[in-house]
């Protein structure tokens, strides 16, 4: 997950910007920047509660390094239609996916794909229902599912530890709300929106049943994808789902999706707000697609 930037500048470099029919009358909303003088091109779903634009901020510095990159809204997000929930979500990226591979004039050869936190979970199940058509993936900071009884463990050692007095007993909703600022902080949270997603524009039924069966990965497995998997450490979200509770627990749940996987453990947080650790996962990253070119 990341933070929005203070400013919603636009991110460096030529946008194009466009809206692409998903079918029944509906439409999704695609950008890309491009490089000038591109050797291929990062697909990069968006993150829940976040846009398109936001990504292609954060990874501006790939676009440096030669790499168009491409994105969009989720449905419920900016002008992509149709209500939001999980499943719509793989819904859209497939959509996407299946756009960017049979348009090769305009999204530039060779393509990989770029997942962060919860978009890595749409985007591997895209890659295995077309058939891997990406040789390359690179996952950050990846949660492998949505749900874990350790998150009810940690949300109730969060409240019992502002004491009886600070929580109002008659509103539970308040308490997650609070709680889903701690594991997101910088995320605007309130009784209408969760970032950017509109609540009117989500399907919010469905996404319930949806985040609690967590299955989504549980059938999936990348055979022959490349994959890379960064992740940090120092992460309030990951010690929520107590992924670190031995050494290998992280890197075994991933490998359980994507085999051949290889990892490379930071230091900073979650948002890689540390400069260092930003420009150390931005080196992996560009040396791990300049390989397969």
């Amino acid at each position: 997950m990341l933070k929005s930037p203070p400013h919603r500048t636009r991110p460096q470099g030529r946008l194009e910007r466009r809206l692409f029919p998903n079918g029944g009358g509906h439409q999704l909303e695609w950008m890309q920047v491009c490089a000038p003088r591109p050797r291929g091109t990062i697909f990069a779903p968006p993150l829940v509660g976040g846009d398109g634009l936001l990504v292609l901020r954060h990874l501006r510095p790939l676009r440096s390094k030669g790499y168009n990159l491409l994105s969009f809204n989720y449905s419920g997000h900016g002008l992509s239609s149709r209500p939001f929930s999980i499943r719509q979500s793989f819904r859209d990226t497939q959509s996407l996916l299946n756009f960017a591979r049979r348009d090769r004039l305009r999204f530039t050869l060779p393509q990989y794909g770029l997942g962060i936190c919860y978009a890595a979970i749409p985007l591997v199940n895209a890659l295995q229902h077309c058939g891997e058509p990406l040789p390359r993936v690179v996952l950050i900071n990846a949660i492998p599912r949505l749900f874990s009884r350790h998150l009810l463990h940690s949300f109730w050692d969060f409240r019992r530890n502002f004491g009886p007095d600070a929580w109002p007993t008659a509103n539970p909703a308040a308490q997650v709300r609070r709680y889903a600022e701690f594991l997101l902080p910088g995320i605007t949270i309130n009784r209408s929106h969760f970032g950017l997603l509109a609540l009117r524009r989500m399907r919010i039924l469905q996404t319930l049943v949806d985040w609690l069966a967590s299955r989504q990965l549980r059938a999936v497995r990348l055979a022959k994808t490349a994959v890379l998997c960064l992740y940090s450490r120092d992460d309030r979200l990951f010690r929520a789902f107590r992924y670190f509770d031995a050494p290998r627990d992280y890197e075994a749940a991933l490998r359980r999706v994507c085999p051949t996987a290889e990892f490379i453990r930071l230091q900073g947080d979650h948002f890689l707000s540390d400069a260092q650790e930003r420009q150390q996962a931005v080196d992996a990253v560009a040396a791990f697609f300049d390989a397969g070119a």
